[in-house]
């Protein structure tokens, strides 16, 4: 078997959307080269566009009052949103905005102006709660109810290494809030609709608010029941380790399982339950350096009614 056997995500693409538009985000803010297929129903004829410019920089202006024009960018469209990169007067992209093709509000924003450095400083001068209180109260402002999600990780991230002085290499830091609605504690994941995530990322230096998203659409749980959890986590674990081995030649390299990042959530679909599923997250450790081709992280689903694969994507 060849590195590794790209096998097709089981989700259907209209269920990835979610997956997609953080892909959008991180290769916007990383500069790496994306593919997105754009829905039908992009915006048609010039006032329509023109009324969408205007919308983006008026709505931005508080955030980024640098911006002076606006420009499209369609690999990026969906039926329900539309992707501008705002200039300022020089023709320098100070900013990537999303905003909703109907309203014109803004539903995602990456700033890169020079000053703000993407959120990104060796000092920590905002501390965990002020930062969770900046990040708190924009998304408050933004009419999002933040008691309703939980945190998924640590916010004060280190995403660099400040290597100026290679005698005293220093860690960069970023406060990433990233939230997701729970139910009982357990994270939801809504593959179905796209919901119940946002996101607020706060400069650690200053407390400068330089990424959001906000949630599209509101998770819908009224009437739903959780289903049955009939596999433990040691039974998911044995599933996933197969699955893993299926994936590669184990003279090439071998899965490892990140076990401490394990965790049991709910999925949300069309249907009256939710589902609950172990998420498991691999990688691999390389037998024959010259043979493997550096594969990502691939994260499982697996369901804790059935014992079924019903998530799988690599990172």
């Amino acid at each position: 078997m060849d590195a590794v056997n790209k096998r097709k995500p089981i989700l259907s693409r209209s269920r990835w959307k979610w997956l997609l538009v953080s892909a959008i985000a991180a290769g916007i803010a990383i500069g790496c080269t994306l593919v997105f297929l754009p829905d039908s129903g992009k915006a048609t004829g010039k006032q329509d566009k023109d009324r969408l410019r205007t919308l983006a920089l008026a709505n931005s202006r508080e955030l980024i009052p640098e911006a002076r024009t606006a420009e499209e960018m369609p690999e990026y469209e969906s039926n329900e949103g539309i992707t501008m990169a705002l200039k300022d007067e020089s023709g320098n992209t100070v900013s990537v905005v999303m905003i909703d093709r109907i309203t014109g509000e803004l539903e995602a924003m990456f700033d890169f102006r020079e000053e703000s450095n993407n959120g990104l400083s060796p000092n920590v001068n905002i501390n965990r709660n002020e930062a969770e209180t900046i990040a708190e109260n924009f998304l408050k402002e933004k009419g999002v109810d933040v008691s309703q999600y939980g945190l998924e990780a640590d916010p004060l991230r280190i995403v660099a290494m400040d290597t100026s002085d290679v005698e005293k290499p220093k860690e960069v830091y970023r406060y990433e809030f990233n939230y997701r609605i729970q139910r009982d504690g357990i994270f939801i994941d809504d593959f179905e609709y796209g919901g119940g995530y946002c996101a607020v990322h706060v400069s650690p230096d200053n407390g400068q608010v330089v990424y959001f998203l906000l949630p599209r659409d509101t998770l819908q749980m009224a009437g739903k029941s959780a289903g049955v959890m009939r596999v433990e986590k040691k039974q998911a674990l044995d599933i996933a380790v197969n699955e893993a081995n299926l994936t590669i030649d184990k003279e090439i390299a071998i899965p490892r399982i990140d076990y401490e990042k394990t965790q049991l959530r709910y999925m949300n679909t069309s249907g009256d339950e939710l589902i609950p599923y172990w998420r498991i997250e691999y990688g691999f450790e390389a037998v024959d350096r010259d043979r493997y081709s550096g594969a990502c992280y691939t994260v499982l689903g697996i369901s804790a009614v059935d014992g079924t694969v019903i998530l799988r994507y690599e990172y």
